[in-house]
């Protein structure tokens, strides 16, 4: 903690609202003091997750306009309706066992980012519209991904760490282990049963590791459904890590 600031790394199943609970019980906080965080983080997201208490709390909105860095693994071949695992999954490339898509060619794509970018946010997420969340909208039906309102602003570096592929097995127990973690009803049933039908054929996908440094209000779930269709392959987030906010690192 400093200056009524903790430095809190969020581990992926988690609500913000959670970790705010635990830590609460942890640093032993009583239950009328004030406490709230400052960036919130998708339950799959993981990383640094910055609670504010006592008098900082009125800093909040400061905090809120912060830059952000994080380091992405995305998943090619494969496009969902979150935009990460937790969506429904539809594939885009079969069989994309090996790097046919070469460091070049993505590079090329990740650093026409940089700069102002508007993205299309995710249906699955938490920005409002006409009063309510977007999830809200798509859970009843409301709205369909090509109405879902863009959101414009600024990446300042988007670099590739570099190429792997995970193989079925392996990113299937990594889905079960992931949505068994995060509570409430998200259509867990019937996304299980689509990886898997998904999957049973698919010996390997190819994935991408990128660190991204970017404006408070950047929807990386956004940035990478984005890639994947620059790429031409699909793509959604396999794993999302928060490693930097404003100055405050892990």
């Amino acid at each position: 903690m400093e200056n009524n600031i903790y430095k809190v790394y969020k581990p992926s199943g988690y609500t913000p609202l959670q970790v705010l609970n635990i830590l609460r019980e942890l640093a032993h906080i009583p239950d009328g003091a004030p406490l709230t965080y400052a960036g919130r983080l998708d339950p799959m997201a993981e990383g640094l997750l910055l609670v504010l208490a006592g008098e900082a709390v009125h800093r909040k909105d400061e905090f809120l306009k912060l830059d952000k860095t994080y380091v992405v693994t995305a998943l090619l071949g494969v496009e969902t309706d979150s935009f990460d695992l937790l969506g429904m999954p539809r594939q885009i490339i079969p069989h994309l066992t090996s790097p046919i898509l070469g460091e070049e060619q993505i590079q090329r794509v990740l650093q026409s980012y940089i700069g102002e970018v508007t993205l299309v946010l995710p249906l699955y997420s938490s920005p409002p519209v006409d009063g309510k969340p977007l999830f809200q909208h798509a859970q009843q039906n409301n709205m369909q991904a090509q109405d879902a309102p863009k959101r414009t602003t600024t990446i300042f570096n988007c670099a590739m760490n570099g190429l792997g592929t995970v193989n079925s097995d392996t990113l299937l127990d990594y889905i079960h282990k992931t949505i068994s973690t995060i509570y409430g009803d998200f259509r867990q049933t019937n996304i299980l049963a689509a990886w898997e039908q998904l999957l049973n054929t698919q010996p390997s996908l190819q994935t991408v590791t990128v660190t991204v440094h970017c404006s408070s209000g950047t929807y990386i779930r956004s940035l990478v459904q984005d890639l994947g269709t620059q790429l031409g392959c699909g793509a959604c987030v396999y794993k999302l890590v928060r490693t930097q906010v404003g100055s405050f690192g892990l």
